[in-house]
């Protein structure tokens, strides 16, 4: 009797014990999660700070190539750390991305709203369009976005995994919050300056020139984001307070004609 006693604390123990593992893995992958739905929500704002600049670096449908940047694991489809990065034209609807290190990747453009980004993954990102205003984007760790876009250029953004984020018309600005308490709202200041006020009482402000696309963030008095563009040798200087200093060369064209890697990609190789 004393041993069946022993031998059932014992599985009781093991039992507790791989519990607390599994709670302590699903707290880990949660923590993982909330850190990187907290970084879409400050690359939204940033983006809306600087009246989204960004999307000149792409032809149209500018706005969801530019979700599909900004949903990458570091906002830059993986070429944050670059100093230098050209954007080229591939075969017909293709774009080429490669840096000084030799890093290469490319984008399908299609006019349909199908997407598609491929690195040594093949497809690491791509989009589909549902309808006139509404799309789906997967990222490189497999999850699906829900993209809404409205006069407003975004209304919603929704992953399948719960979390969302949402903009809202306000008098003088809009209003972007999200399920993870975070709540934010950018008005215009004074000429083509933003201000975004966070709901724990942050502050950033947006700096640049009516009709120019050079524009800086600054939180607490340091500049966190700057976006520059040379009209004259058509490249794009993006620095941040972290170490990224990305000068882009975008010659790329786009050429109206669509499917290519979906048919061909696997036999090209």
């Amino acid at each position: 009797m004393k041993k069946l006693s022993i031998l059932s604390l014992l599985l009781m123990f093991l039992s507790f014990n791989l519990y607390s593992q599994d709670q302590f893995n699903n707290l880990d992958i949660d923590s993982v999660a909330y850190s990187k739905n907290n970084e879409l929500f400050e690359r939204i704002v940033n983006q809306r700070l600087m009246n989204f600049p960004f999307k000149t670096l792409f032809p149209a449908p500018s706005e969801i190539l530019n979700m599909m940047m900004i949903l990458s694991s570091d906002g830059y489809f993986g070429y944050s750390g670059s100093r230098y990065l050209n954007l080229t034209n591939g075969w017909h609807n293709v774009m080429k991305l490669r840096d000084l290190d030799g890093n290469s990747s490319e984008i399908e453009i299609n006019a349909d709203g199908n997407n598609y980004f491929f690195d040594e993954n093949d497809y690491s990102i791509s989009s589909f369009q549902k309808t006139t205003q509404s799309f789906v984007i997967k990222d490189e760790d497999g999850e699906h976005y829900d993209v809404k876009t409205g006069w407003v250029n975004l209304e919603s953004i929704s992953s399948e995994s719960g979390y969302q984020i949402t903009f809202e018309k306000i008098k003088k600005g809009y209003k972007i919050y999200d399920n993870q308490n975070n709540s934010v709202e950018i008005k215009k200041s004074k000429s083509y300056n933003y201000i975004a006020s966070y709901s724990n009482g942050r502050i950033k402000e947006s700096i640049g020139k009516f009709l120019s696309s050079n524009r800086s963030i600054f939180e607490d008095g340091q500049e966190i984001l700057s976006f520059s563009y040379d009209t004259s040798l058509n490249y794009y200087i993006i620095k941040d307070n972290k170490g990224m200093n990305l000068t882009i060369n975008n010659s790329f064209i786009l050429t109206p004609v669509d499917h290519h890697h979906s048919t061909t990609k696997k036999q090209d190789k």
